[in-house]
C-alpha cells in the first residue's frame, strides 16, 4: 500500500503550538502543550521508525521520539482576513490557506517564532470564528478538519506546519469527532502530526510515504480515520489519538481483517528510549549528566548500541558524550542504563531549541530519543542595512569571533566568506534570507540568519492621450506596468464617468465618459516604502456627434457634421500648443461642406496627433480634389472615429 516516493520525514518531531491571536481557545491555550509534550516522547512515535528512510534512495532519516519546543502567539502583521467566499455567521473571520505559509514566514523573520531545523512542525490553532478557505480544499470543517502542509523557505529547504481549526464550531463539532472538542483536537493533531512525520513535504518538492494505488488511502493516518485510543507519554499525561496505519503489521498478514491501524507496534523483542524530563538548559562553562532510560517493550532484554545521532544540532563549544555505549534494555521502571553527558566550554556559544538525539541500535531496530537543549553563550547575530531602496549598498554583518572563518549564504546566488561583506546595486533580486555560517577549525559552531527587504521605488509608465465618445468606455495601456505598494487613478473635476486601474498592469478603464466637448485629466499616483509618490497624467477627450455613425447612401451630410468635428479636433489640437484655422469658420448656414474643409481637418488631426504620438489614421481617397471627388459621408466618419 505504502511506498517511499523520495521526500523528507521528520526525524525527531520539534513541535511547535502556534495560535494564531489570543482569541485561541482558553483550555486549548492551557493544555495543548502538555498534550504535545506526551505525545512526542510516548510510544506513538516509536513504532514510527519503520518509516525511517535508511536505505538507498532515502534521505537517510531515523524517525523516533521528539519533543515539544514550547507555544507562541502571534499577531498577523504580514496577512489580513478577506471577504468570505460564502455566507457565514456574524463574527466569522475568513483567512485563504496561503496566508499561513506567508504569516509564518513573516513571524521567523520577525523573531516572534524560532527558525526551523529539520526537525521542526509547526502546529497552528485557530479561534472558533475562523475558518480557512482554499480554492482546492474547500473550507474548514466543511470540507476537512484539519490538514498539514510545507513551504520553501529560501535558503534552508521546506518548513513543514499543521493546520487545526477549532474542533467546536463551524461544523468541526459534528463532523470530525462526537467526543469533547479538545479530545476532537488530540486525535485530529495526532492524525496530522504522524502524517507530517512521514510525509513532511506534502507535494511541497517532494512526497514521502504516500499510497498512490488504484484504491488510495492517502498518507498512513487517512485509512484509520474514525478510531481512537488512549496513549501515554513518559511524563505520564494520557491522550486519546488516532491510529495510523502499519505497513508492516499489514505486510504480516496482508488480508482486510488484520488490525494495521496501530498506536503502537513490537518486534519480537523490542525496546525503547526516552529521556524524562526531555528538555534541559546548559550554561558557558557549566555541564550536565541526563539519565538515559531503555525498557524493554516486548520480548526478552535487547542488546543496545547507544550513539549520538548526526541529526543533533548542537552549538559550538557543547560537548556531548556516553557513560556506556553497549548496555542492555532493562524491565519497565527500571533504573537509568547510561548517563548522557554534555559539558559547555566557557566560550560555549548560545544556542535555543537545540536537538542532541541518541540513537539505540539493536540488530536492524533503531530507536531514537531527543533533548530539546537551551545553551546560554556567546551570541552570534547576522543583521544589516535592510530595508532599502534600490539601487543601494546592502551591507551584512555578523558577531565578530575571534579565530573564526565565516561563510555567507543568500538570494540570487550570493556567497561570500568575509565576516561583513557587501552587495553594491543592490535591487529586489537580493531580497530575502541571508544565512552566516561560523566556523572554527573546520568545525561548525554557530549559524544566524537576517531577512533583507530590498524595495523598488515607485513608478509609473506613460499614457497616450485618449478619445472617447460620449457615454462610452475604453481602456487605455501604459508604457510600463507601475510599481509600488499603492497604485490609484483620478480623474479632474467635472467629469461624471467612472476611471478605474489595474494596479499590476497599470491598464486604465474609462467607463461611461462624459460630459462632451471637454478634456479631463487622468492622474495615475504610485506610492511604496522608498521615495515620496510618483505621478503621471494623460488628457481623455470626450466628443460626441450628430447621426453618429454616418452612413454612406444613408446619412444626408450636414453643416452640423463638419462643425462638431472642428470643434474636436481644435480642442485636440489645444493639449499640444496648437491652433488651426479653418477656411469658412464658422461655417455660413446653407454652405455646402467642400473638399477643402475636409483636407483642412485631416491635416489638422494629423498634426495634433504626430505631436501626441499617435497614430495617424488612413483616410478614403487620400488627396481631394474639387473637381475629381466629392465630399462622402466616410471622409467625416474616419475623422471621427480617430476621435471617439
Amino acid at each position: 500500500m505504502f511506498k517511499y516516493y523520495g521526500g523528507n520525514v521528520v526525524p525527531n518531531a520539534k513541535v511547535y503550538a502556534v495560535f494564531w491571536t489570543s482569541g485561541v481557545d482558553a483550555k486549548t491555550q492551557s493544555q495543548i502543550g502538555p498534550y504535545y509534550q506526551s505525545l512526542t516522547n510516548s510510544p506513538f512515535m516509536d513504532w514510527l521508525t519503520e518509516y525511517s528512510t535508511v536505505f538507498s534512495g532515502g534521505t537517510k532519516q531515523y524517525i523516533g521520539r521528539g519533543v515539544f519546543g514550547g507555544a507562541y502567539t502571534i499577531t498577523p502583521t504580514a496577512t489580513a482576513a478577506h471577504t468570505c467566499t460564502r455566507p457565514m455567521p456574524s463574527g466569522t473571520v475568513c483567512i485563504w490557506d496561503t496566508d499561513i505559509p506567508t504569516e509564518l514566514e513573516a513571524q521567523i523573520n520577525s523573531g516572534a517564532l524560532p527558525p526551523p531545523d529539520h526537525h521542526s512542525v509547526y502546529m497552528f490553532h485557530f479561534p472558533a470564528n475562523y475558518v480557512i478557505q482554499s480554492t482546492s480544499m474547500g473550507d474548514s470543517c466543511s470540507y476537512y478538519c484539519s490538514y498539514h502542509s510545507a513551504y520553501t523557505r529560501q535558503g534552508f529547504g521546506n518548513v513543514f506546519f499543521g493546520v487545526m481549526p477549532d474542533m467546536s464550531a463551524n461544523g468541526c463539532q459534528a463532523g470530525c469527532g462526537s467526543t469533547d472538542p479538545f479530545t476532537t483536537l488530540t486525535i485530529d493533531a495526532s492524525h496530522e502530526l504522524a502524517e507530517a512525520i512521514t510525509d513532511a513535504d506534502a507535494f511541497v518538492n517532494g512526497t514521502g510515504w504516500y499510497d498512490s494505488g488504484s484504491a488510495s488511502t492517502g498518507e498512513i493516518a487517512d485509512p484509520c480515520i474514525e478510531t481512537n485510543e488512549l496513549v501515554t507519554g513518559a511524563g505520564g499525561g494520557t491522550y486519546s489519538v488516532q491510529p495510523a496505519f502499519s505497513q508492516k503489521t499489514w505486510n504480516a498478514n496482508p488480508v482486510p481483517t488484520t488490525p494495521a491501524c496501530v498506536t503502537s507496534r513490537f518486534e519480537t523483542n523490542d525496546f525503547d528510549i526516552f529521556f524524562n524530563p526531555n528538555s534541559q538548559t546548559i550554561d558557558a562553562g557549566g555541564s550536565l549528566s541526563i539519565p538515559i532510560h531503555l525498557e524493554t517493550t516486548n520480548g526478552t532484554a535487547s542488546a543496545v548500541t547507544l550513539s549520538i545521532s548526526n541529526a543533533s544540532t548542537l552549538p559550538g563549544g557543547v560537548h556531548a558524550s556516553l557513560s556506556q555505549t553497549s548496555v542492555s534494555s532493562v524491565a519497565p521502571g527500571g533504573a537509568a542504563v547510561a548517563n548522557l553527558n554534555l559539558t559547555a566550554d566557557s566560550d560555549a556559544f548560545a544556542g535555543k531549541d537545540r536537538m542532541l538525539v541518541i540513537n539505540a541500535t539493536a540488530g536492524s531496530l533503531v530507536h531514537s530519543a531527543a533533548i530539546l537543549l537551551q545553551v546560554n553563550g556567546t551570541v552570534v547575530t547576522a543583521s544589516s542595512n535592510s530595508p532599502l531602496c534600490a539601487p543601494a549598498t546592502l551591507n551584512l554583518t555578523a558577531t565578530s569571533v575571534s579565530g573564526a572563518a565565516y561563510s555567507w549564504s543568500g538570494p540570487n546566488g550570493f556567497t561570500s566568506t568575509q565576516q561583513n561583506p557587501s552587495i553594491a546595486s543592490a535591487t529586489s533580486k537580493n531580497s530575502g534570507n541571508y544565512t552566516v555560517t561560523v566556523s572554527i577549525n573546520g568545525s561548525v559552531v554557530a549559524s544566524a540568519f537576517t531577512a533583507v527587504v530590498v524595495n523598488t521605488p515607485p513608478s509609473v509608465g506613460a499614457y497616450p492621450a485618449t478619445f472617447i465618445g460620449v457615454g462610452r468606455a475604453k481602456t487605455v495601456a501604459p508604457t510600463a506596468a507601475p510599481t509600488g505598494a499603492t497604485i490609484t487613478a483620478s480623474v479632474s473635476a467635472g467629469f461624471t464617468g467612472t476611471v478605474s486601474i489595474n494596479t499590476t498592469s497599470g491598464v486604465v478603464t474609462v467607463s461611461n465618459a462624459g460630459p462632451a466637448g471637454a478634456s479631463y485629466t487622468v492622474t495615475i499616483t504610485a506610492s511604496g516604502p522608498c521615495t515620496d509618490p510618483v505621478s503621471t497624467t494623460f488628457p481623455v477627450v470626450v466628443t460626441s456627434f450628430t447621426d453618429n455613425p454616418l452612413v454612406a447612401r444613408t446619412t444626408i451630410v450636414k453643416g452640423v457634421h463638419l462643425t462638431e468635428l472642428r470643434n474636436a479636433v481644435k480642442l485636440a489640437a489645444s493639449l499640444v500648443g496648437q491652433t488651426p484655422t479653418f477656411t469658412d469658420d464658422p461655417l455660413p448656414a446653407g454652405t455646402p461642406i467642400k473638399t477643402v474643409h475636409i483636407t483642412e481637418l485631416r491635416t489638422a488631426l494629423t498634426n495634433a496627433f504626430t505631436a501626441l504620438h499617435l497614430r495617424v489614421p488612413t483616410f478614403t481617397d487620400p488627396t481631394l480634389t474639387p473637381q475629381t471627388t466629392s465630399v462622402k459621408a466616410v471622409h467625416l466618419q474616419e475623422l471621427r472615429n480617430a476621435m471617439q
